[in-house]
């Protein structure tokens, strides 16, 4: 018997029991329970969330299973046992009639069996309900995402199939039935082959598509890819006699052990200029292999070497060398360091990863331009949640996007401070990273220079800055920010004690922008740095810094450049100035015709007083000696 009482008294034993797997084994437990009826359709939804934490689910089960009393404290742990026992293939529990009323129920009842027989024939399935018309090409590219396993990939089939009323539960049911059956192999083989067709479907949903150089759009590779012409380069003067090349060189000569040009060579250099495509051929090479279409003979022996990867990791950790003395110790990663992560992380060992980070000191890691998107988000945060000290996690100019946000959202409680410069960023995907920091108290710093925000994600910045009182930097430039969100986000700054940085660099908050921004700044205590280059401000708005420059005691930096302020905007500056005690640089426009005026930088209070210097049409204001 396991009573309430007792359940609740092992609640933390069961939350360690049900993260100490995988988001999959987790999953696996979820299937029993449904398939048993003690989870309703609603309940599997709530504990189905994208994002969430393994930790988070696991309690938010126990609490859904504890108010089921006793039979479903009971029921758990059978579903745990059930979910353990993976290294049999349990039969389907009897056959169904095809034109049964309850297809849905007959998906839920046998789902763990269905998943086991599914799992290694999704992508076909796949493309047979998509031709058959039960499912949108949206629907599969939603379901073959990167993020997601096999597994994972035929239960969200399975779900689909259960809210969609249009005869895809039926037509599962009987399609499933003819699938053959895979062989009981012994448990170091299933594990090598089920790694192997992990990394089949993950590589085959990646390299389908290729990414713009800005980011911005993906291509189907099927539909540029165009086979390349190869020349055999000889060098001039070698002695022998000259070797036959076959008329057409293609890549199975290159790459095939029996291969036509050396076949001592175990390496081979792709060169080229840039866009000349490079990444494009390799790309090929892994979608041939991950669709079995060539290249079957490539291994990949180290990847079931579980304790062999750990050490690899931790051993390239050590390498990095100290930090220079009062500084962080910074480390810029390199391919091999997201190799090793995104394998700990299509082995989804928990233990593995969390002794790979242990005792791991750096305060600064660095990942720009390492092609880091949804997957590689989702094998850091399987990874880099178990460091015990915060981390600044640098990812500027990759293409994370919305999808790679939501995947970095478990490791967010270990960053002290997130760059995402140039990531393809929508408001989506920065609203549900602010919804999770808020209750992230490490985390005082958010970089998000050149994506896509816009007015829409004003209110979450706001309510950031309003709720979060240790929060430092805020640097937004190069968005589509216009004068309503800079208005709404000036309303979370009256509340804010701690900014100290905020960046608006290349939007449009015009003058109406700029006036909010002024007039939450008159008394603010602790910003000392602020850039509205190039927002369209005009007369307006620098009369409104003016005069928010003489009650400011804390400011001391303010960026205006490519704005329209005109003579009269430098004049109010000017005697702004004259007035602020503490203000350390300016940095104004060039300003409109007929004049251009350029205010001195790099002006402190021990120069005393600004004066004006009319030189052909562009006047100086530097400070009198």
């Amino acid at each position: 018997m396991c009573s309430p009482e007792a359940f609740q008294a092992q609640r933390s034993q069961l939350v360690g029991l049900l993260v100490s797997g995988s988001l999959e084994g987790f999953e696996s437990i979820l299937d029993w329970l449904l398939s048993w009826e003690v989870l309703s359709w609603e309940d599997y939804e709530g504990l189905s969330l994208l994002g969430q934490p393994l930790s988070h689910l696991a309690r938010r089960l126990l609490d859904t299973i504890w108010k089921k009393g006793t039979w479903g404290c009971q029921k758990l742990i059978a579903a745990i046992q059930e979910a353990q026992n993976n290294s049999q293939s349990p039969e389907l529990h009897d056959r169904w009639d095809p034109d049964s009323l309850q297809p849905t129920g007959d998906l839920l009842s046998h789902r763990p069996a269905l998943v086991r027989r599914l799992y290694s024939h999704v992508e076909g399935v796949l493309d047979l309900v998509q031709e058959q018309g039960f499912v949108s090409p949206y629907e599969c590219d939603e379901i073959r995402l990167p993020i997601f396993t096999s597994s994972q990939r035929a239960r969200r089939l399975l779900d689909l199939a259960t809210v969609k009323a249009n005869g895809l539960a039926a037509f599962l049911l009987q399609h499933i039935q003819e699938l053959p059956i895979n062989p009981t192999l012994p448990f170091e083989a299933a594990a090598c082959k089920k790694y192997s067709s992990k990394l089949r479907t993950m590589v085959s949903a990646q390299a389908r598509f290729l990414s713009t150089y800005d980011g911005v759009d993906n291509l189907c590779l099927e539909d540029i890819y165009t086979e390349n012409i190869l020349a055999v380069r000889r060098d001039v003067g070698v002695a022998g006699s000259p070797k036959k090349s076959p008329a057409t060189l293609g890549l199975e000569e290159l790459f095939h052990a029996g291969g036509h040009l050396n076949e001592d060579a175990d390496t081979m250099l792709v060169v080229g200029e840039a866009g000349s495509g490079k990444s494009t051929l390799l790309q090929r090479l892994h979608l041939l292999w991950a669709t079995g279409r060539d290249f079957q003979e490539f291994l990949f022996r180290q990847a079931c070497d579980r304790w062999c990867l750990a050490r690899t990791l931790r051993k390239h950790f050590h390498s990095i060398p100290p930090a220079v003395p009062g500084e962080d110790k910074s480390m810029h990663a390199m391919p091999g360091f997201i190799w090793l992560i995104r394998s700990l992380y299509e082995m989804r060992e928990e233990r593995l990863a969390r002794k790979a980070v242990r005792g791991l000191k750096v305060g600064h890691l660095k990942l720009t331009f390492c092609s880091v998107g949804p997957t590689e988000c989702a094998a850091l945060a399987f990874v880099l949640r178990h460091l015990r000290r915060p981390v600044a996690l640098q990812l500027d100019y990759n293409s994370v996007g919305d999808i790679g946000v939501e995947q970095l959202l478990p490791c967010l409680s270990i960053c002290k401070a997130l760059y995402l410069r140039d990531n393809n960023i929508s408001d989506r995907g920065i609203c549900k990273l602010i919804e999770h920091a808020l209750h992230c108290e490490n985390l005082q710093k958010l970089a998000l220079f050149n994506n896509k925000l816009t007015d829409g994600c004003a209110h979450s910045m706001a309510k950031l800055l309003a709720c979060k009182q240790n929060f430092l930097a805020l640097r937004l430039g190069n968005n589509h920010i216009t004068a309503a969100g800079a208005q709404v986000l000036a309303e979370g700054l009256r509340g804010n004690t701690s900014l100290q940085f905020l960046g608006f660099w290349g939007n449009s908050v015009s003058d109406k922008g700029a006036q909010a921004l002024a007039e939450a700044l008159h008394d603010h205590q602790s910003l000392r740095w602020l850039s509205l280059v190039g927002n369209n401000i005009g007369i307006t708005g620098a009369q409104a810094l003016a005069l928010m420059l003489e009650k400011n005691i804390i400011l001391e930096e303010l960026w205006l450049s490519n704005n329209h302020v005109t003579c009269l905007g430098a004049e109010a500056l000017l005697q702004a100035l004259e007035r602020n005690t503490t203000i350390l640089e300016v940095w104004p426009s060039v300003l409109a015709t007929p004049h251009l005026w350029v205010l001195h930088s790099s002006w402190t209070p021990a120069h005393g007083t600004f004066s004006a210097v009319k030189v052909q049409n562009v006047i100086m204001l530097s400070p009198k000696a």
